[in-house]
């Protein structure tokens, strides 16, 4: 009783901090992502919230929402936050348009970014948040921008682009698709079915967005009222087997800074 997970776990978050701030790499990767522990066949399970459908069967577990740390060579460095939480949390009987972020899973992106540097207090080192696709959503990209953080995030919305949804333009895809090539770089991955490392190469193609707030029910427009539009600069890296669409404030402006933009997602 005497003991919580957030007290276990924090003098680890310490010694992270410690870490990061006392490494000489170029800079620090910030890796957000989420994982289900899925205990729904599990004899023993109590208090157990849900996480999910498998076909119309109801899975029972935790979602575990982390920040693991790593420098720009892949040495961790440790993780600087960790939540867990089941959707039991939340009323998803109300549409995700009608509920306000604060009422949605998604928050906990936002929060692990609050919380991250809290916990890093003052610190000189660069620290740049990366995430895959369930990251594109507006309002983290907000926070980032907002808090003046470096990030690069995976594209997985085919947005509409402009100022405003009334005076909405062309949508990122097709922008991506009528510009120009950059040029081309290699890079080595690790295939997702063979596990093995292989070399490609991956064409190239950078522009710069206006994506308006989301318009999508009462509460959603009211939160995002008084919201600006964000601008972001976008990579995309692809061939006939691979395409990465790629969202950040980085520089585009060279070869060289997009390969390293790509460099870091990868």
């Amino acid at each position: 009783p005497k003991i919580t997970s957030d007290k276990l776990i924090a003098p680890h978050y310490q010694q992270t901090a410690e870490r990061v701030k006392q490494s000489n790499a170029k800079y620090i990767l910030a890796l957000q992502d989420q994982m289900r522990l899925n205990f729904t066949s599990h004899a023993a399970k109590t208090e157990l919230g849900r996480i999910g459908k498998s076909g119309k069967t109801e899975q029972y577990g935790l979602i575990q929402h982390s920040v693991l740390c790593v420098t720009d060579k892949n040495e961790p460095l440790g993780l600087m936050d960790v939540k867990l939480f089941d959707y039991e949390e939340f009323d998803t009987n109300v549409h995700q348009h009608h509920r306000s972020i604060k009422d949605k899973a998604t928050r906990y992106w936002i929060d692990a970014l609050v919380d991250m540097r809290e916990r890093l207090g003052e610190c000189s080192q660069r620290i740049i948040t990366v995430a895959d696709r369930e990251g594109d959503f507006y309002e983290f990209l907000h926070a980032l921008i907002e808090a003046k953080e470096a990030f690069v995030v995976r594209a997985k919305h085919d947005r509409y682009t402009g100022k405003t949804h009334r005076a909405r333009k062309e949508r990122l895809w097709d922008l991506l698709a009528e510009s120009e090539s950059k040029g081309s770089m290699t890079t080595v991955i690790q295939d997702v079915n063979s596990r093995e490392t292989k070399e490609i190469t991956l064409k190239l193609k950078a522009i710069e967005v206006t994506l308006p707030p989301p318009n999508k029910g009462k509460k959603d427009r009211a939160e995002k009222k008084d919201t600006q539009p964000i601008k972001l600069n976008v990579v995309m890296a692809y061939n006939y087997e691979h395409e990465w669409v790629l969202l950040t404030q980085l520089p585009i402006e060279t070869v060289g800074q997009i390969e390293e933009f790509v460099t870091i997602y990868r």
